[in-house]
């Protein structure tokens, strides 16, 4: 972030890879892992912005990355380690925390399509040696009321669980929960609030077209939810 509250962040930062190239150059082995001193020094990435600016696609590019260059690293360092499976498994686990959360957190909204309705804290802990060994997730500020009313207001979605559970579920999962396939029949999900702007008409031409709408309410461009629920589901197997 540019901004001087974080210049001594940046400082220490900047003295550690000096301090490193003193210490290869010196050594003469490009391998040696140096601490600043004598600790290891913590990077903190904060990822702010209005509705729709990106937060949430920044994030998962950054975990992306962070993944595949550990992976990288470890796969040059040695092609024959007998942790390297598993290390690529709990990498993949982290990353396959942004489907689930999203389907449990994010909704369609006025001015996103994938709206997170809620603040995360992720700490992703790393060995000395450079290999992600861990992570936690917090969670703070989720837009409860989007339970009851996220499906009342025109042009937006309730979270994305439900229309994936209701488009993607089989029929015994949703029979055992005594749910229908079909997400008009529930108010919270269904959209059923009339447009202020549509004049009301006894026609049933203008009603076809009123429960069209409605129906588009429920549904993202290009998105398929029941694709998305199993998507879903294959994470929280992995995780």
């Amino acid at each position: 972030l540019a901004d001087r509250t974080y210049q001594k962040l940046m400082t220490c930062a900047l003295d550690q890879k000096q301090q490193q190239k003193q210490q290869q150059k010196h050594s003469g082995n490009g391998n040696n892992k140096i601490k600043f001193n004598n600790k290891v020094v913590g990077q903190s990435i904060i990822i702010s912005g209005e509705s729709g600016a990106g937060k949430t696609e920044a994030t998962k590019v950054i975990m992306t990355y962070l993944a595949r260059i550990t992976m990288m690293d470890q796969s040059s360092r040695s092609q024959t380690n007998s942790n390297s499976n598993s290390t690529g498994k709990l990498e993949q686990r982290v990353l396959n925390t942004n489907p689930m959360l999203e389907a449990f957190g994010n909704s369609k909204t006025l001015r996103n399509d994938n709206s997170s309705r809620f603040g995360k804290y992720i700490k992703i802990q790393f060995s000395l040696d450079g290999r992600i060994v861990g992570c936690s997730i917090e969670k703070y500020l989720l837009e409860k009321t989007r339970v009851i009313n996220g499906g009342s207001t025109i042009g937006e979605r309730n979270y994305h669980i439900f229309y994936q559970l209701l488009r993607g579920g089989t029929k015994e999962l949703l029979s055992s929960l005594y749910l229908t396939n079909n997400v008009n029949d529930y108010k919270i999900v269904g959209n059923h609030q009339s447009s202020p702007n549509t004049t009301v008409s006894n026609s049933s031409s203008n009603n076809n077209n009123n429960n069209n709408n409605n129906s588009n309410y429920s549904t993202i461009p290009n998105v398929s939810d029941a694709e998305e629920f199993f998507l879903t589901c294959d994470c929280m197997q992995s995780i």
